[in-house]
């Protein structure tokens, strides 16, 4: 019960405060014996009134303070007589009231604009506060996204959130091609449309900013995505995205506030502040793609260098790039792993730059000592390599390149490492790395054990039988059971180069053929 009325004096102190001056004056001017000079004293609470309650109640408070005192008069006016006629007293009552109706309206108005001000500013405030902060948000999420793919998809998610709109795309300017090209969801391959055509493309063409209530009532708007999704684009806002230098990069695409609006100009202002950020994030997404190709450029120019030594290894490294890339997609590594294993692939053969030629181009078997010669060039890869510098992302290359002869039963070399001491992705380079040096043509021992086969392309059925042979003992189980998932994909990329139609086939028909040879046995006990 005390919990209740304390909550509620606190609820309505206003109110309350406002009554008990009331109340106090009413009662002190009950009591004094010259009411006319103690009127005055009304205009406390109308005041206060006007202040805390506004201009309404401070009127109604007015009027009952009149009454009051009118009441008081028609019950005792002697005590308002001082010296002063009958009229003279309806005349200062009149004037009275009327100033304290006065004061109070007065007041109470200009406290209530004022109370309206604050709240708009305030409301103004908040919503400033909340666009810097989204402001911000969106930059540090932008600013920390480098993957281009990535970052498209961030771009639109979060200007969609930004501007509260339904959905949002982003148009790339293809200079070379006169055209804009996005992507979609439900798109395999990118929308492209030429520079001039639809809202995008006149953006693009002109770089003027297109801000509408209803699309459709645009010439120029084209409602074939709307009739085949059935979508109603109403509110657009459709602005270029300009670099630093004030090259226009892109169009960004805005549709239908989440409320059903339209966009304001104020809508516009933070549109444009945002897509500073866009242009920038851009930026930094293509320059990060040219340092890759640039790096990458100069990584496979370096491993062709050494491919080219030997004339029949050519395109090896390249080869068993796209084979353990390939396995890697299939064990579903994650990103930072396969952009680890394409450069380590690329790279594995690196210390082969410390191999003397007569050793590197010898046609024949190797001795002990050539042997041990051919072996240190997984350690001088490593050492190569470990002088390099690669980003944090890729700092484990070094040592995944300079494992792939590495066996899970720990009789590989250099460092004889078994299980779980070496990489998966080294795991996965040597299976590629002995898959394409059996079916590639050499003039060198081929691997079979110790044992010299041949000199030309091992056939493809011979080559498998090797790697399922050497599972768990050279090679990872699981990375040759992926493998053998991807071959067929990895042949057809291949064929009429690498693999003529004939090496493929045969490989087809031999697994043909011993499929129909396995099913006999079979056929045969059902028989019995």
């Amino acid at each position: 019960m005390l919990v209740r009325v304390k909550q509620y004096f606190i609820n309505n102190f206003e109110q309350l405060f406002v009554l008990t001056i009331l109340l106090s004056v009413t009662i002190i001017n009950y009591y004094v014996p010259y009411k006319l000079a103690f009127l005055n004293f009304y205009f406390i609470p109308v005041l206060v009134a006007s202040y805390f309650l506004g201009k309404n109640n401070t009127m109604f408070g007015a009027l009952l303070c009149i009454f009051w005192v009118i009441l008081i008069v028609f019950l005792s006016p002697t005590s308002f007589l001082f010296e002063q006629t009958q009229f003279s007293l309806f005349f200062n009552i009149v004037a009275w009231a009327s100033f304290l109706l006065l004061a109070g309206g007065i007041i109470g108005k200009l406290q209530e604009q004022n109370k309206h001000l604050i709240q708009r500013h305030k409301e103004q405030s908040d919503a400033l506060f909340s666009r810097l902060s989204t402001h911000l948000s969106v930059s540090a999420d932008l600013s920390s996204e480098l993957d281009f793919d990535s970052l498209f998809n961030l771009i639109v998610h979060k200007l969609s959130e930004a501007m509260k709109a339904e959905r949002t795309s982003l148009y790339l300017i293809d200079e070379k091609n006169q055209e804009v090209w996005t992507r979609a969801a439900e798109q395999i391959e990118d929308i492209r449309l030429p520079l001039g055509n639809g809202i995008c493309g006149k953006v693009a063409e002109t770089g003027k900013i297109i801000n509408v209530k209803d699309a459709w009532t645009l010439p120029y708007f084209n409602r074939e995505f709307d009739l085949k999704h059935n979508f109603r684009t109403k509110a657009m806002i459709c602005m270029p995205i300009n670099n630093r230098a004030g090259k226009r990069m892109g169009i960004i695409q805005v549709i239908n506030k989440v409320d059903g609006g339209f966009f304001c100009k104020e809508d516009e202002k933070f549109l444009k502040g945002l897509l500073s950020q866009v242009a920038i994030a851009l930026e930094n997404s293509f320059l990060m793609d040219e340092l890759e190709l640039s790096f990458e450029s100069s990584i496979r120019t370096l491993s062709a260098t050494v491919d080219a030594r030997h004339p029949l290894t050519a395109g090896h490294s390249l080869r068993v790039t796209e084979y353990s890339l390939l396995v890697a997609e299939e064990m579903k590594l994650g990103k930072k792993d396969q952009e680890v294993i394409k450069y380590a692939a690329i790279l594995h053969d690196i210390g082969k730059i410390a191999v003397k030629d007569s050793v590197l181009l010898k046609n024949g078997q190797f001795s002990d000592e050539e042997r041990a010669e051919m072996n240190i060039h997984p350690a001088k890869t490593m050492a190569i390599l470990e002088k390099f510098y690669f980003p944090e992302n890729l700092q484990e290359v070094p040592f995944v390149a300079a494992c792939h002869h590495e066996k899970i039963n720990g009789e590989g070399y250099p460092q004889g490492l078994k299980g779980d001491q070496f990489p998966l992705g080294s795991k996965i380079l040597a299976v590629a790395d002995v898959f394409d040096a059996l079916t590639s043509p050499r003039d060198y021992p081929k691997y079979d054990g110790n044992e010299i086969l041949n000199f030309t392309a091992m056939p493809l059925a011979r080559a498998m039988g090797i790697l399922e042979n050497e599972r768990g003992s050279h090679f990872d189980s699981n990375v040759v059971d992926a493998f053998l998932r991807i071959l067929p994909q990895a042949l057809e990329r291949h064929r009429g180069t690498h693999f003529s139609d004939e090496y493929i086939d045969d490989y087809y028909e031999s697994i043909a053929d011993m499929t129909t040879i396995e099913a006999q046995p079979t056929k045969a006990r059902s028989n019995s």
